[in-house]
This record gives structure tokens, sequence and C-alpha cells, in this order.
């Protein structure tokens, strides 16, 4: 019987590392007031020939690819917009990144100093108006000062905490659990926009922590 025979071989087996993907770095912003050209710049890792588009968030179209990292843009209206910028290169990957852009109205000459559930109005040629926030229905109650009859209320946010007058009359009012303001129109009594964060919930605390920073930097 002949002996069962034997062989080998060798062979080389080359590990090599994954190829490096496109990668957009993170951008920031801070607050900036309405109407103002505000510049940004983007940048990537890992790109070859790289181009840059941006979506500023308000309504406005997308920008075309650029190779430029740099964009420009001004907001008409104060609010947190969320801005979105997209890089791609030669490999056709794409890769995005969103930040919050908060655009606010220009500063008062003085800073608030206290903050309350009750803020009095004093009108030129009207009577004054005393504006009551009530924190158990989300609303707020406006009252004449001279007669005491209540002109009006006005749903708001979830659990609004304080109301202060601005010096062009509008009412805003904090509202801690939807992590907004809601700003009042002083001559129709009716909402004329909101502030703030638009995903309440388990994050509002959160939000609302982040909306009241994002006040203090405008004091």
């Amino acid at each position: 019987m002949a002996a069962a025979g034997s062989a080998s071989r060798s062979f080389v087996w080359l590990i090599q590392a994954p190829p490096q993907t496109l990668v957009i770095n993170p951008v920031n912003s801070l607050p900036k007031p309405v109407n103002t050209e505000i510049g940004y710049t983007a940048s990537s890792s890992n790109a070859v020939n790289p181009r840059y588009k941006w979506l500023w968030g308000d309504g406005s179209p997308e920008t075309a690819y650029a190779p430029s990292p740099t964009a420009t843009h001004s907001f008409g209206q104060p609010g947190l917009y969320v801005v979105k910028v997209t890089v791609t290169d030669d490999s056709a990957l794409e890769r995005s990144f969103t930040f919050v852009q908060a655009v606010h109205l220009p500063s008062t000459a003085n800073k608030p100093s206290t903050s309350a559930n009750i803020a009095y109005e004093t009108r030129s040629g009207a009577n004054n108006r005393a504006w009551v926030v009530n924190q158990d229905n989300d609303s707020v109650s406006v009252f004449d000062a001279v007669t005491n009859a209540r002109l009006a209320e006005i749903n708001v946010g979830a659990m609004p905490r304080s109301v202060a007058i601005a010096p062009n009359g509008n009412a805003w009012v904090v509202n801690k659990g939807s992590a907004n303001i809601s700003v009042i129109n002083p001559a129709t009594l009716a909402i004329a926009w909101v502030l703030g964060f638009a995903a309440p919930g388990a994050d509002s605390q959160r939000n609302f922590l982040a909306l009241l920073s994002w006040l203090a930097w405008l004091r």
C-alpha cells in the first residue's frame, strides 16, 4: 500500500485599512440681529475637490454647489433657523451638517432687570393696560387699567411663566413647557410670531435653559 502524500503552499495575505471617507466638520454661529449679513465657513476632511451648498431654513432656495467653503446670508425675521450645509467631492458622496442660527431683534439700550407674571403697559392717548400670565391655562389676559375690564385672553405656549413689554409695545411671554417665547402684537392682541425651539417634550427643560441662555446673550 502506498503511503499517503502531503503538500504545502505559501501565500501572502495583505490586510489594508479601509479607505477614508468624506467627512464634514461642525459649523457654529453666534446669535445675530435681523437683516445682518452673517458669514459662514464650512470645512471637510478626506475630500478630493470638495464643493459646498447651503440651505438656510427660512424658505429661500438651496444654493448650488460651489468650491468656496464660505457663504453669507441675512435673515429678515427673528427666530431660530435650522441651517444645513452639504459637501460633496469627486467620489460623489454627500455629507451634511445642520446647526441652529439664532436671529434676534436689535438690542435695546437698557438691559432688563426683572421678570414677572404681571406687566403694566403705559399708553399715550389710551387707557393703560395690565398683562397677566395665566399659568394654569397657558394664556395671557389683558385688562384695561382704568375700567378693570378684561380686553382679551390670548393663548400662548405651554407653561407660561413671565411677561414683559418691549420698547416697541410688543408683549413677550416666556413659555417654560414649550421652551419658546410668544410675541403679542399690542394693536391686534394676537400672536405676531413665536421664538424658540420646535421640539418640546423630554428635552423641554434643556431647550428652555438654552433659550434663557440666548436671551441672556441678548442682554
